[in-house]
């Protein structure tokens, strides 16, 4: 049981997780007030509508974030409460939870609750936000963040999902709001980078100076590194995984390219000159 005021009207909400819309709620909202000027204080204010952007993000399979619910500027609107459906592929991501930690409706209390389709509820959930203290700007005059959902990926890789509103209003419809969807696309998991260490010497083991070392990948990139005077290079950032071509050129020396497959960071290898 939730108590929220509303200037000298105290009334009262029975939410039943599951089993009500947001807007559904909205409705049994207003049924609570008995004033018809408070009811006409929550319908005719109108004005600017209030842009609600869900973010789009690019993560990971196995990846969890936050997809972040943000308004333009809300200051001097009056609003207590919001409510909304946000649909989503429960085969592309997984809902963990809400939460208006940090953001500017730190003060209003938040239902978030699995409502679609899917398997016990998944594919859409139904937010409710609302409280006594008026949401205001995190930044003056731009707006702020409203609330965080958060999910994990669990879509394969060039997999993606919209995250689509529906139903969404502030206080039973004022102010208005125009709402723009956000998605998630998965990528492709990046390989760890490493480095490849080693030395370069002459057939009888002395280290050549001044040997420029390059690592080709299948693309043609290369990465590449000096040794110093006793023979010792480090070539940084090379992607773990895959296989490529290494090779040596010093004056007066040659050197074969070789194959190396990096898996992980590698030291000690020894590049050899033919003469």
């Amino acid at each position: 049981m939730h108590f929220i005021l509303r200037g000298s009207t105290f009334f009262f909400l029975f939410l039943f997780a599951g089993n009500l819309s947001a807007q559904t709620f909205r409705k049994r909202m207003l049924d609570g007030v008995s004033s018809k000027h408070e009811r006409s204080a929550l319908a005719t204010e109108g004005g600017v509508p209030v842009i609600v952007t869900a973010s789009s993000d690019v993560h990971g399979t196995g990846v969890g974030y936050d997809t972040i619910i943000s308004t333009s500027s809300v200051t001097g609107r009056g609003i207590i409460s919001a409510g909304f459906d946000l649909v989503y592929d429960e085969t592309v991501v997984q809902y963990n939870g809400c939460s208006v930690a940090g953001t500017m409706a730190q003060n209003l209390t938040p239902t978030c609750n699995l409502t679609g389709p899917g398997v016990g509820g998944a594919g859409k959930v139904t937010i409710i936000l609302f409280g006594a203290i008026p949401l205001a700007d995190t930044t003056p005059g731009v707006g702020g963040e409203l609330l965080k959902i958060n999910f994990t990926v669990v879509g394969g890789t060039g997999g993606s999902t919209p995250l689509t509103f529906q139903n969404f209003e502030f206080n039973e419809g004022d102010p208005p709001n125009t709402t723009v969807p956000g998605s998630l696309v998965v990528l492709a998991p990046t390989a760890a980078q490493v480095v490849v260490s080693g030395r370069v010497v002459t057939n009888s083991g002395r280290g050549l100076a001044k040997t420029f070392v390059t690592i080709t990948d299948g693309s043609g990139f290369v990465r590449s590194g000096f040794s110093n005077s006793f023979g010792y290079f480090q070539i940084f950032d090379v992607p773990a995984g895959s296989t490529y071509f290494i090779s040596a050129r010093a004056k007066g020396y040659t050197f074969a390219s070789e194959l190396l497959p990096v898996e992980d960071q590698i030291t000690g290898l020894i590049l050899t000159a033919e003469q």
